[in-house]
């Protein structure tokens, strides 16, 4: 099981920091928070999700390269981002998408026991050197993240400057029961 977890974690974290090489390590720990812990710690109630989405939308322009709507952050495929620019140019169903976001919400995929797994993953890679990062940064970030209880953070400037990241996080089997053949399989 724990070879398993290292390379399902491997995978996962190699190809976000290959598609996004200005990933720092918050962004990965972002990346994994969410996947385990959710978005509980965002929304108060199923109408501020809505409107929430709805002020994103409106101020979300158009993408300029090709995004896909669903993107995996998850080791096993169970959480994704959907990504709202190609939400909004597909028209698809925002309160639906509030709907999903509310129940996900409420019935978060993991916890913060699997998320400190994860990150201990990242840091034997890290150790390896099979991430760009340095493992003295590794020790301090995690040391912060330990005694923060595991934190949700913010993507690192350099990643929101790079990517302007516009999306909701979602389970995978939310996503495919509210939008039918718009993303996993």
């Amino acid at each position: 099981m724990a070879d398993d977890m290292y390379a399902q974690v491997r995978s996962l974290v190699q190809t976000h920091c290959r598609e996004r090489p200005a990933m720092e390590l918050q962004d990965v720990y972002k990346l994994l928070y969410q996947a385990y812990l959710g978005i509980g710690h965002l929304l108060t109630s199923q109408e501020e999700a809505l409107a929430s989405l709805q002020q994103e939308l409106a101020r979300t322009p158009s993408s300029t390269k090709a995004e896909p709507l669903w993107e995996n952050i998850s080791p096993v495929d169970a959480v994704g981002r959907v990504n709202l620019r190609p939400f909004k140019e597909q028209s698809l169903d925002t309160e639906a998408l509030s709907r999903g976001l509310w129940t996900f919400a409420l019935n978060p995929p993991g916890n913060a026991h699997q998320l400190a797994q994860s990150w201990g993953v990242v840091g034997r890679l890290i150790q390896e050197g099979e991430l760009p990062f340095g493992f003295e940064d590794c020790q301090r970030f995690t040391s912060r993240i330990q005694q923060e209880d595991y934190p949700a953070v913010h993507h690192s400037r350099a990643y929101a400057n790079a990517y302007q990241p516009a999306y909701r996080v979602l389970s995978t089997e939310l996503f495919r029961g509210l939008f039918p053949g718009r993303g996993p399989i």
